[in-house]
């Protein structure tokens, strides 16, 4: 691999290292403010990938490392891929187990760690892998959504999470025979072309994770709407209540003194007389 693709490759992980601590810390800020499982999930999942990414940088610094923070790189990587779908899953009201991720956790780390045995602790080949793994990741985090698409259409946020989805399974999957050309085959890497792919899928995760964001916060603002609402129409009812007599549906007492403050708040002069 040359030093130029080196050197951007080492790049993009730390700017999506950043990238994905940064949404990870946004969505646990808004989970302490709006409790909601699928923004549980979606911390968790940020942030596992930033752990991810780093254990990652870490090996591109000090190769030596490889045995431990290849692994580590895996296994973070699945673990952003489980809680993306449940998320996903949660926000669109799937049914999904609770005990779900304590039942693969096992199988996850023992995949983690057999994989770079298998084919080697070279990114390239690592990563040939990890692209076929993370565009189903996002294929299964679309098809997840799919209800709540149907619920609420014209969602600024979900339009944002679908278009980011869409776009990273396209650019991932991309990866897989170019990765796999250059492994098997000894092809040269198109560096144009990963430069580019590279800023549209760290540009795509951003589009994701902050429509994640807006989702949380529109569906807040629909909750707050609709109780608002019935706030008014309870208000309405009780004072129609409080200022009406029960049999005859005349105004009573407190009525006609509440008539008379706004008249006396008003600045227009009033005449006449009550009998």
């Amino acid at each position: 691999m040359s030093a130029i693709f080196e050197n951007v490759q080492v790049l993009g992980l730390l700017v999506q290292a950043l990238g994905a601590a940064l949404i990870g810390l946004l969505c646990l800020m808004l989970n302490r403010i709006v409790q909601m499982p699928a923004l549980t999930a979606w911390w968790r999942g940020w942030l596992s990938l930033a752990c991810a990414l780093i254990a990652l940088l870490i090996e591109q610094a000090v190769p030596a490392t490889a045995v431990s923070t290849m692994p580590s790189y895996l296994f973070g990587e699945y673990l952003f891929a489980c809680w993306i779908v449940e998320g996903c899953a949660h926000f669109a009201d799937r049914r999904w187990p609770r005990a779900l991720l304590r039942r693969i956790l096992v199988p996850i780390a023992a995949a983690a760690i057999a994989i770079p045995q298998l084919i080697g602790y070279e990114f390239r080949a690592v990563f040939m892998v990890q692209s076929l793994v993370l565009a189903s990741t996002f294929a299964a985090a679309l098809i997840a959504l799919a209800p709540a698409v149907r619920r609420d259409p014209s969602s600024c946020g979900l339009l944002a999470m679908r278009i980011a989805l869409l776009v990273l399974v396209v650019t991932f999957l991309y990866y897989v025979p170019i990765f796999g050309a250059n492994v098997l085959l000894g092809e040269p890497l198109p560096m144009t072309l990963l430069k580019l792919s590279s800023a549209v899928h760290l540009v795509c995760e951003f589009l994701l994770g902050f429509g994640g964001a807006v989702l949380v916060l529109e569906q807040s603002h629909r909750g707050l709407t609709a109780r608002y609402q019935d706030l008014a129409a309870n208000s309405a009812k009780y004072r129609i209540a409080a200022e009406r007599d029960a049999l005859t549906g005349v105004y009573n007492r407190h009525a006609f003194f509440q008539m008379l403050d706004t008249l006396s708040a008003s600045d227009s002069p009033v005449h006449g007389c009550a009998a």
